[in-house]
């Protein structure tokens, strides 16, 4: 098997899963996750892992972005008016608290498997 202990293996596998079942979960993150899942527990293990993080790091989107987004016609026609609303009003109150990321539920579950890695 990985260098990886089995508890942050299982926990990076459980929030692989909950990010690639998320919808809008961006492409090259779903392909990332999915190959991770794939070698997961092997000698490639490792190798991927580092793959994976840097492709989250690339996908995860800053409180900045994410502000541009919701102000876009491209939010309007993914999430309908009201929603692209919510989600710029969501985001601007985040950026007030301090927030640096964004938090759906595929950014957050890519959050938690960088910071897993990255404090092990």
């Amino acid at each position: 098997g990985g260098k990886m202990e089995q508890g942050t293996r299982d926990y990076i596998v459980a929030k692989t899963k909950e990010m690639i079942a998320v919808d809008y979960c961006c492409e090259e993150a779903k392909a990332a996750g999915e190959a991770f899942l794939k070698v997961a527990g092997t000698a490639e293990e490792d190798a991927q892992m580092k793959a994976y993080v840097a492709e989250l790091k690339e996908d995860l989107l800053s409180i900045e972005e994410l502000i541009a987004f919701a102000k876009s016609e491209n939010a309007v026609k993914c999430f309908g008016e009201d929603d692209a609303r919510e989600m710029l009003k969501h985001a601007e109150e985040r950026k007030a608290a301090g927030e640096k990321f964004c938090d759906c539920e595929a950014c957050a579950a890519a959050a938690a498997i960088i910071d897993k890695v990255e404090t092990n």
